[in-house]
């Protein structure tokens, strides 16, 4: 599936804040076969009952974690697309972005590359239920305990270890610089 195909295929799925389980499963689903023939593990987090978060990943240790969210807000609408655009719930914000993001993976696993790792979470519209559990568990971190050391307060809690990295034109993927945070939850 080319990224605007699975940009559609995102798009087209109902995930509401509170009602993500099925793209989570389309994901799981979509990256589970793509884990399995590079070595790479993919699972389901809970976040809260029928709700949870997905996390793929490919090589230790893990470097870079590309991350975004799987809800959206209402009312749900789903994809058309004209000559340059593709519209519907979600397809900037972020179900194309997360198509961007399986698209370059795919790309990094078949140069060779490794160390890296998806985290899509539930809930960022409404509560951020996807993203407390991640800076709980320290999943997507490049350790557990490097994502409780860097936390913000201000933040509720968000890890702020994601760092900022490289990507060369032959596929070599390099982190650089220092840590960022995700925006504040409401």
């Amino acid at each position: 599936m080319n990224v605007f195909e699975l940009t559609r295929a995102l798009v087209d799925i109902e995930s509401i804040t509170l009602n993500e389980e099925a793209v989570g499963n389309f994901l799981y689903d979509y990256l589970a076969p793509l884990a399995a023939r590079f070595g790479g593990s993919v699972e389901r987090v809970a976040a809260e009952p029928h709700r949870f978060n997905v996390f793929a990943q490919w090589g230790q240790p893990l470097g870079v974690t590309l991350s975004t969210h799987i809800d959206t807000v209402p009312p749900f609408f789903a994809s058309s697309e004209s000559e340059t655009h593709i519209f519907g719930r979600g397809a900037c914000d972020a179900k194309g972005i997360a198509a961007a993001m399986i698209h370059a993976v795919e790309g990094l696993l078949e140069a060779g590359e490794r160390g890296f790792g998806l985290l899509f979470v539930a809930g960022e519209e409404r509560n951020s239920a996807g993203a407390y559990r991640a800076a709980r568990d320290g999943r997507g971190s490049r350790s557990p305990a490097a994502a409780r050391r860097s936390t913000l307060p201000a933040a509720g809690g968000i890890p702020i270890s994601a760092e900022r990295f490289e990507l060369g034109s032959t596929g070599s993927l390099s982190p650089t610089g220092t840590g960022v945070c995700a925006p504040a939850p409401d």
